[in-house]
């Protein structure tokens, strides 16, 4: 089945059109709720959602793109909503080094003492107050390609600058986030 006779028969309401459409982004839609949810029932939660938010809204999907990118959009609302409603702040995304140091200290076996909660929390601040302290330019650019999920193209267009100009801002501006986490991680107090 083409996305075209998908998109079809999802407008049509039809169950078949629905179970080729999971099966076809479940893959996407789980690896994008995963940029901003922790545990595995968060993320399945905002799969579903983003399924029930698809089957009620394709016909609002206008076609400007592809209708994976229209998922990966309303996969990331649905994940960004879930964690609005428990005030929690997403990490910043495709940082897997950052991840993997916060889901370590985060299920580590020492978890349970407050001290390890805190240097857990310590190095998020410090992510946070290193985004806080960036140029205002670095700090739109990151947020918009890392945390709202922007097209390098939109944000290269919206900034003035070329598409290799803009990733190699993108991967400074990382950087300096990735060792100010780095940092924060070695100076905190041993377990």
């Amino acid at each position: 089945m083409t996305d075209e006779q998908m998109i079809s028969g999802l407008l049509d309401k039809d169950p078949l059109a629905l179970e080729a459409f999971y099966k076809r982004y479940r893959a996407l839609m789980y690896s994008t709720a995963a940029k901003y949810l922790r545990e595995d029932w968060e993320i399945e939660e905002a799969v579903q959602d983003t399924v029930w938010l698809v089957w009620r809204k394709i016909d609002s999907f206008r076609g400007d793109s592809g209708l994976s990118t229209w998922v990966y959009r309303v996969a990331q609302n649905a994940a960004r909503m879930l964690l609005r409603s428990q005030r929690r702040v997403p990490l910043p995304t495709e940082q897997d080094s950052i991840d993997r140091m916060l889901e370590h200290a985060r299920q580590g076996e020492m978890m349970h003492l407050p001290e390890a909660q805190f240097q857990a929390e310590e190095v998020a601040r410090q992510i946070n107050t290193v985004l806080l302290n960036l140029p205002p330019e670095n700090r739109e650019l990151f947020v918009s390609m890392d945390v709202r999920g922007e097209s390098k193209e939109e944000v290269a267009e919206r900034l003035g600058m070329t598409i290799s100009a803009l990733k190699a801002r993108l991967h400074r501006v990382r950087k300096t986030i990735r060792a100010a986490a780095a940092t924060e991680a070695s100076i905190a107090p041993a377990m």
